[in-house]
């Protein structure tokens, strides 16, 4: 049937089939509009030339959401004369009224499209569908969610009906790939920066999975990057005549649309030339030469990886080290680098004050970050960076040399600033890979002990910091009767393995009347909940799983303390990313404050900032809050207060800083500070003054450079000397 002439022999085995290919083709009819029933339709009239077919075939064609076509094969059919004149009117009527529907609506998606992806739109205007029509078919179980699982829907198939001898041929231009294979794609990359799609843009059963199964993560500025590409403008033409493209293209799905005879060499050059962005791992519809093109540039990206390595394994030699050793003898400034990510509101706020503080100290410094949220840094592209900063001090946040391999090489020195207890931290593999020039600061003293202990070569202590530049009480803002309750609420997402485990988990820590603080604490909880649930955590996610624990028993801590409040009837003003998401929590949610001018006039603006972290009073909250003129009511870490490590090394508790010991301790003093501005008053003018002398990063980058000139030296006198 494929031919345009049916060989003799073919027509006489359809004939003799007929009975059974009319039971085929009625039973997929009675299913719904199919595209495969039309096309036993038109083998029997090809083969019969019987009127009675033809009537199937209009019929077919009418279901389809054709009544164009369908008005050709009624013309042949076995319809009664005395009815035909009527059927014909009313198809020809709908296809008439379709035709305008779909000029206008053609008409609609072209302007949205030139709105977002103007060459796209010039491709797509100047492309002829003459000659294309859309078939809409539910006989395929396309359109798959995590809710509803895999159903079926009306499938715009874009087809090109072709005359032969007797009939006609329809082929499909388009056809939806299984939703299987897309959900394992979404499922296998795992990772943030793997999980960014392309599509082809005809295959609209694959843009509307992508779309209704966008994937959601608790990163920081990042959302999935969809990419659309379409080489064949036409094909994609006819179909913005069927389907709506805007609540797809207003929402902001898509970052890019390629489109036109060249949309492959298109979407290779905006990869090409566009390093930070990562090249889509999740590929549906994707034309070959694609694929092929992308396995290309991944394989340029490894190549240049491992020139770049191997260059700065060659630059950091014993003798460069020597240079940097003199400098910091002469007081000579040093070149220093940071690498930190968009993608982490805290460490990139870190990581540009901890940058500003040894600018100020006279360091030429040298910050690598995405500029935008849909960039991301490859080690590829970081080894480029850093040959070229060619640094005499590489500056790390939260995380360890070995963590990338052979990006920082031996001769480096690197300076890790540990903020928060990330499993790698604790890696005895990876900090068995640690070396001489490996120094490791910790925002704590028990914190910096337990490093130490564990194997890093140096961990000391050193606190968190505060940017005198932008955290300043020099233009403040009257203060309102409220509370300033700013922390992030972020559950986990559940372990594929055992899903449930945390809500239960959830339950469990609600339930306690006190709450576990740390690894060791919560270890016993743990344990008697996969005791309790025979989960077994598998050896290789058992740290996540600790970490996530971890994560999980702050929200629960975080949402109790503002149920406290709220019931005691205090004015509360919640910020950060979470709150509006629960429902009584939501009068009270007032979203993100982006650090800087924003937060430093957030803090100002309430008479109280709360803040109720377990030993770790000198959080950065606190140090901004109180630098910028505000008041910090902190909650007591008792004995800890004063022992070695504690907030009285850095803060005089109840002078500089409020401290509260339980709920009633917290709002008697919310509410003495709401309506005695003297008492309240003291502790702002104490505060700032004590954060702007001690705790800035100007401070901590002294203290890194000091420690690193010490090690140098002893090194140096380590090393035998040549007779």
């Amino acid at each position: 049937f494929v031919d345009a002439a049916m060989a003799p022999q073919h027509r006489a085995a359809i004939v003799a089939a007929a009975p059974v290919l009319v039971r085929w083709a009625d039973a997929l009819a009675a299913a719904g509009p199919s595209l495969a029933a039309l096309r036993l339709w038109l083998l029997l009239h090809h083969a019969t030339g019987a009127p009675v077919f033809a009537t199937r075939v209009a019929i077919a064609y009418d279901r389809l959401g054709a009544p164009q076509h369908a008005v050709r094969w009624l013309a042949r059919s076995d319809v009664p004369s005395a009815a035909l004149p009527e059927l014909l009117a009313g198809a020809r009527s709908d296809a008439q009224a379709q035709a305008a529907d779909e000029t206008r609506l053609l008409q609609r998606n072209l302007e949205r499209v030139r709105a977002r992806f103007p060459a796209a739109a010039d491709a797509l205007a100047a492309a002829d569908d003459t000659g294309l029509s859309v078939l809409a078919s539910d006989e395929l179980a396309w359109r798959w969610t995590t809710r509803h699982g895999c159903r079926r829907d009306g499938y715009p198939f874009v087809v090109r009906i072709d005359a032969c001898e007797g009939g006609e041929r329809v082929i499909a231009l388009d056809h939806p790939e299984p939703p299987a294979a897309l959900r394992a794609q979404l499922l296998a990359n795992v990772q943030a920066n793997a999980r960014h799609a392309i599509v082809g843009l005809r295959a609209w059963a694959s843009v509307l999975l992508l779309v209704s199964n966008r994937i959601i993560t608790t990163v920081p500025n990042w959302s999935q990057q969809l990419y659309g590409v379409e080489s064949e403008p036409a094909v994609l033409r006819r179909l913005l005549r069927s389907v709506d493209v805007g609540p797809v293209l207003d929402a902001g799905f898509f970052a890019q649309w390629f489109v036109g005879d060249d949309a492959d060499a298109q979407a290779l050059a905006f990869f090409e030339h566009h390093r930070l962005r990562p090249v889509p791992r999740v590929r549906s519809a994707c034309p070959p030469a694609l694929v092929e093109g992308f396995a290309r540039l991944d394989a340029a990206r490894i190549d240049g990886w491992r020139e770049a390595t191997a260059a700065l394994a060659r630059r950091y030699d014993p003798v460069r080290l020597a240079g940097t050793l003199a400098r910091l003898d002469a007081g000579a400034p040093l070149r220093v680098w940071l690498w930190t990510s968009i993608h982490t509101t805290v460490l990139r706020h870190v990581g540009v004050g901890l940058l500003a503080g040894f600018e100020a100290e006279g360091h030429d410094v040298r910050l690598t970050m995405e500029r935008d949220p849909a960039d991301a840094y490859d080690l590829p592209a970081v080894a480029r960076e850093l040959l070229d900063a060619e640094p005499d001090l590489a500056l790390q946040i939260d995380h360890l040399r070995p963590e990338y391999g052979a990006l920082l090489p031996p001769g480096l020195p690197v300076a890790s600033w540990i903020l928060d207890e990330l499993p790698p931290l604790a890696d005895r593999a990876i900090i068995a890979r640690l070396g001489t020039l490996d120094l490791s600061f910790a925002w704590s003293l028990s914190l910096a002990q337990r490093y130490a202990a564990l194997g890093h070569p140096h961990c000391s202590a050193l606190p968190f910091a505060v940017d005198p530049a932008i955290y300043h009480a020099d233009d403040p803002v009257p203060a309102t009767a409220a509370v300033a309750y700013a922390t992030h609420l972020a559950r986990p997402i559940e372990p594929r393995f055992a899903p449930g485990l945390y809500a239960a988990l959830e339950q469990r820590l609600a339930a306690l009347p006190v709450l576990p603080q740390g690894h060791d604490e919560l270890a016993p909880v743990l344990a008697a909940l996969l005791r309790d649930t025979g989960v077994v955590v598998p050896a290789a996610l058992q740290a996540s799983f600790a970490y996530d624990a971890l994560l999980l028993a702050r929200h629960v801590e975080r949402v109790r303390v503002a149920d406290e409040l709220l019931d005691a009837g205090v004015p509360l003003s919640l910020y950060g990313r979470g709150w509006a998401e629960i429902p009584r929590f939501a009068p009270h949610a007032r979203g993100e404050v982006a650090p800087g001018p924003a937060l430093r006039e957030m803090y100002q603006r309430h008479k109280v900032v709360l803040h109720i972290n377990t030993r770790c009073n000198l959080h950065p909250r606190v140090l901004e809050a109180m630098a910028s003129g505000g008041f910090v009511l902190a909650r007591s870490d008792g004995d800890y207060d004063h022992a070695p490590g504690g907030v009285a090394e850095a803060l005089e508790p109840d002078r500089e800083l409020c401290l509260f010991v339980d709920r009633d301790d917290m709002l008697a003093k919310i509410r003495r500070a709401l309506d005695d501005e003297p008492w309240r008053q003291g502790f702002v003018r104490a505060g700032a003054a004590r954060v702007h002398a001690d705790h800035t990063y100007r401070a901590r980058a002294r203290t890194m450079v000091a420690a690193l000139h010490q090690r140098l030296r002893a090194l140096r006198s380590a090393t035998p000397r040549a007779a």
